[in-house]
């Protein structure tokens, strides 16, 4: 019996999308341009802080999505 990759990877995909869409917006504010970061920084260091601050976000069925966006996502980026 196969499961499905999207059903698998879709909860940390979504969490990532969710995370660089906050990121982006956050790298247009006056303060995060003002110290040169970039939206994939800024969105780095989001899910840095939320993974080790609430554990919810560092959750296992996370965990798929969130490693296929460090592999192959982030190469793309």
């Amino acid at each position: 019996m196969s499961t499905n990759p999207l059903r698998t990877h879709f909860p940390g995909l979504l969490y990532v999308a969710l995370l660089s869409l906050l990121g982006f917006w956050l790298s247009q504010t006056q303060l995060v341009r003002q110290w040169g970061l970039g939206a994939l920084t800024v969105a780095i260091l989001l899910g840095m802080l939320l993974a080790n601050l609430l554990p919810l976000f560092n959750h296992p069925r996370l965990q798929l999505g969130i490693l296929f966006s460090k592999t192959t996502l982030l190469r793309w980026a």
